[in-house]
């Protein structure tokens, strides 16, 4: 073998080995990236939230209505910028959509679904779990929605009186003693019939002659005696 074939053989395994290189360097890369990409990945931390991977822009309300002016909603931010607390909106709108993002990636708040009340207040809202399982700060957060609908006043129905019966004394009977006719009446024992008038008179007055008649005669006897 002569030095030329030597020294072309050498040349050919100086590229192979390099072209080995350059093949597992770009398999390192990629491999790395494919690391840190799952690494900086977050995950859900509040089940009335819908996980969304990477950040939402403010204003992006993804069909969820329009942006709500910041002015025209109570909020606060505690625990170390981590929760956040909606007290209130102003009555011209309604809350179709709240968006907190922390981290690399948002949640989602949606009121009257998940467990999340309907109205205000939605408290503890936070952002995703980052990638070590902590809760970050919020970065940012915005609310999406609509105008509110025209509220009417109930029609309630008159307040009238309701229509009870009257009360009535009861109906007792007087205390006075009963009465049993007119004046008082003198009651007189009735004695039995005897006959006519006249013809009682007549024999009375005959009797009452016949007896002294007969006084007359016995006076008249003793004082013959």
């Amino acid at each position: 073998m002569s030095i030329a074939d030597i020294t072309l053989r050498v040349v050919n395994i100086s590229r192979l080995l390099g072209a080995l290189a350059v093949v597992a360097a770009s398999t390192t890369l990629t491999l790395g990236s494919t690391s840190v990409s799952a690494q900086v990945t977050g995950s859900p931390s509040d089940p009335r939230a819908t996980f969304i991977q990477g950040n939402v822009q403010p204003g992006d309300c993804r069909g969820l209505g329009t942006p709500i002016a910041p002015e025209a909603i109570a909020s606060t931010i505690t625990d170390e910028g981590r929760r956040l607390t909606i007290s209130g909106v102003d009555p011209a709108f309604v809350i179709i959509a709240i968006f907190v993002k922390g981290g690399d990636d948002t949640n989602l708040y949606e009121p009257g679904m998940r467990g999340l009340p309907q109205n205000p207040p939605y408290e503890s809202l936070i952002s995703p779990l980052n990638n070590g399982g902590q809760i970050p700060a919020i970065s940012h957060w915005f609310a999406c929605g609509g105008a509110a609908p025209p509220t009417t006043p109930p029609t309630t129905p008159p307040t009238t009186p309701p229509t009870t019966a009257p009360e009535t004394p009861p109906t007792t009977p007087p205390t006075t003693p009963p009465t049993t006719g007119g004046a008082a009446t003198t009651v007189r024992p009735t004695l039995p019939a005897t006959g006519g008038s006249g013809s009682s008179n007549m024999v009375g007055i005959a009797v009452l002659v016949l007896l002294a008649g007969t006084l007359a005669a016995l006076v008249a006897r003793r004082r013959t005696a």
